[in-house]
């Protein structure tokens, strides 16, 4: 069996465009997990993950490293149980609208909702937006609720997957959140760790996504959906990146790991691509804590349409 490439080999392979087996790219996420690597050389391997991409085989060993970090459920004693998951983007609300119609349809739905990352809202923040919603669940307490209900959404567990949530907080800090193959094996490593027999993926690809390629490289059957697709009659263009960027800088989302999310800011699209509109009405309300932030993101937010003529394209 060969040996694996020394960690600093990994990155500077990988930086050269030089071939790297699995099995090294496997054992650089476990030494990074157990100490024996340090943040710097993952915070530049996942830099050339946003640069360069990573293939299948390495976002597989880069999600079995994650799930071997802690401990791994067995739910199967319950029935059929699932996971919807999403690669993130702005205004994506699909798995808190599918995780119920699976569980009505039969499937136990085990999710364990990840926070906002980058520009995009986390599912757990959105859920936690709603008054007298508590996702921080013990363990103990997120299976029981799969058993009696049929359905339980917690907030990322340390004990499942840890590594991941670690890894979620470096990406943020070190801006390197919009990797395609990171971030599939983050989604699959929290859905494998939490139990789940089957799983449906809602990819994002466009401006507001993580994922802004349609070819993504992922072999995973999935829904794609278009994110700040624009062209129509007068409305040509919505930057879906640029609402996301202006919600966070309001405070709907988070430029360090420990800032709360406020749920009283944030922005209304009042027009869609393809929406005509007349000179001075309005395209967008904004929700600001004060009349500086609401001026200031007013004038971000300028950059976000265009207005001409055109039949649209999604």
């Amino acid at each position: 069996m060969a040996v694996p490439f020394a960690p600093v080999e990994v990155v500077e392979r990988t930086r050269r465009g030089d071939p790297v087996d699995a099995e090294s790219v496997e054992d650089f996420v476990r030494r990074w997990i157990d100490g024996t690597s340090d943040d710097a050389l993952m915070s530049a391997w996942c830099m050339l993950a946003c640069t360069r991409g990573i293939g299948d085989g390495h976002a597989d060993a880069l999600m079995r490293a994650l799930v071997a970090s802690g401990d791994r459920l067995e739910l199967a004693r319950f029935g059929p149980t699932g996971d919807v998951v999403t690669t993130g983007g702005v205004g994506d609300s699909v798995p808190i609208a599918a995780a119920p119609l699976a569980s009505a349809l039969g499937v136990r739905v085990a999710q364990m909702a990840s926070r906002g990352l980058g520009h995009a809202g986390g599912t757990a923040d959105k859920l936690e937006a709603i008054p007298g919603m508590a996702i921080d669940l013990s363990l103990e307490e997120w299976v029981r609720r799969l058993r009696d209900g049929g359905i339980a959404v917690a907030a990322h567990h340390g004990r499942l997957a840890p590594a991941e949530l670690r890894l979620a907080g470096l990406r943020d800090a070190t801006g390197t959140v919009p990797a395609a193959g990171v971030v599939a094996a983050s989604v699959m490593a929290r859905a494998v760790a939490s139990g789940a027999e089957s799983l449906h993926v809602h990819v994002l690809h466009g401006a507001g996504a993580f994922v802004t390629d349609r070819e993504a490289g992922l072999s995973t059957a999935a829904l794609m959906e278009r994110m700040a697709a624009p062209q129509a009659g007068t409305v040509t263009r919505i930057d879906g990146r640029g609402v996301g960027e202006v919600v966070r800088w309001l405070g709907a989302g988070r430029l360090h790991p420990d800032q709360s999310i406020d749920p009283a800011v944030g922005v209304e699209l009042l027009v869609r691509p393809g929406d005509a509109v007349e000179a001075g009405q309005p395209m967008a309300v904004i929700h600001a804590r004060d009349g500086w932030a609401a001026e200031e993101a007013r004038r971000m937010a300028e950059a976000w349409f265009r207005v001409g003529e055109g039949d649209g394209d999604a």
